[in-house]
């Protein structure tokens, strides 16, 4: 049975793809573990930790764009964080919160820049 033969660059692709997916969900999981007020300290970080890991046992890749760049500075940060003895869950919800949903609008910041996704309205 013959298989195909991947050149290096869509190798790579994947590779990008693939790390770039597995930040995309990380960040969606904190964001829901951060809004829920019933999830524990505890709960979080074995969580994160689970995560993080996974995210370690990808291929890194080098990243093109500031957001996922962004993304990426975001959750180490974060796990070194979550890492120290004087992490308090309940102490840094709400920065966290807002920092995640900074990355979000960074993400959404280059929508509908083009003029053909401006409504050209005329005066009649």
């Amino acid at each position: 049975m013959a298989y195909t033969q991947y050149s290096d660059k869509q190798i790579d692709k994947f590779h990008r793809q693939k790390y770039i997916l597995h930040l995309e969900k990380i960040t969606k999981n904190l964001y829901k573990m951060l809004r829920y007020e019933n999830s524990s300290q505890e709960q979080f970080i074995s969580r994160f930790d689970n995560l993080y890991k996974s995210l370690l046992k990808l291929k890194a890749v080098e990243l093109y764009t500031t957001h996922h760049k962004e993304m990426e500075s975001y959750i180490h940060n974060l796990y070194q964080k979550s890492q120290s003895e004087d992490f308090v869950l309940e102490d840094i919800r709400e920065v966290e919160l807002a920092n995640l949903n900074r990355l979000q609008k960074l993400k959404n910041s280059g929508r509908y820049k083009k003029d053909k996704h401006k409504k050209q309205y005329k005066d009649y």
